[in-house]
């Protein structure tokens, strides 16, 4: 008896748990503002949200953000050390009509970390260092002019880019692809052990490793390229 009434007990505390949850989420009320946020200096974001993301350098730090009225104030952009933190508490969530869009400028932001399933635009960079890291499944769209470029996908969104950089250096983890046959790089490095498929325009240096079954395109007529292939995957030269 005692058995049966613990049973019933956790039963009833489960629905009750999960009610409440489905209690905190939010539902999106269709009512669309913008509000306009301005953070401390940042030269770092990093994103845990399914929010699409626009930035463009400017002249101070401010984010405008734009979505249903009842969603906005569960979107935190908070600031430490210089890293713009985009997220929800965990205790909270939602479910909205459409995605969040949430628009960024800063004079020093040169590091983008993706952690949702929202897409990234940036475009008009031009600094000495910038970097991408995609865990997510969003796709990323940048143009820009740089002399050192990290690109890091460790997930399943594609990755296009286009302009310059000096050096480039790209690592492939998972199955997103990243597209840069329109971004021209001097030298590149390149590191593949996912399935996704890269492709590079390089002009004087092209360093490969392939680990994994993705296969690396490059064009560009590189005099040095250094190759190291442990997996199925193939480097091809393309016309």
């Amino acid at each position: 008896m005692k058995t049966k009434l613990s049973v019933a007990l956790f039963l009833s505390l489960l629905v009750f748990a999960t009610c409440k949850k489905d209690k905190e989420c939010v539902k999106g009320n269709g009512d669309f503002v913008q509000e306009t946020r301005f953070p401390e200096a940042f030269n770092s974001v990093k994103i845990y949200n399914d929010a699409n993301l626009y930035f463009a350098p400017g002249t101070e730090s401010r984010i405008d953000l734009f979505a249903e009225s009842n969603i906005n104030p569960l979107i935190k952009t908070d600031v430490s050390q210089g890293v713009l933190t985009i997220s929800v508490n965990d205790d909270e969530c939602y479910t909205a009509t459409a995605a969040p869009e949430i628009t960024l400028s800063s004079p020093d932001c040169n590091e983008f970390y993706m952690n949702g399933s929202g897409k990234l635009e940036a475009h008009g960079i031009n600094s000495d260092y910038f970097k991408i890291a995609v865990t997510g499944s969003g796709p990323v769209n940048s143009s820009l002019g740089v002399n050192e470029l990290d690109i890091v996908s460790e997930g399943s969104g594609n990755i296009n880019l286009a302009g310059y950089a000096r050096e480039c250096n790209i690592t492939l983890l998972a199955s997103g692809n990243v597209y840069a046959s329109n971004l021209e790089s001097a030298t590149c490095v390149v590191v593949s052990e996912g399935s996704g498929n890269i492709t590079v325009n390089v002009t004087v240096s092209l360093s490969v490793i392939i680990k994994g079954s993705g296969n690396v395109y490059y064009s560009g007529n590189p005099p040095v390229i250094e190759e190291i292939i442990t997996g199925s995957g193939l480097l091809i030269k393309e016309d």
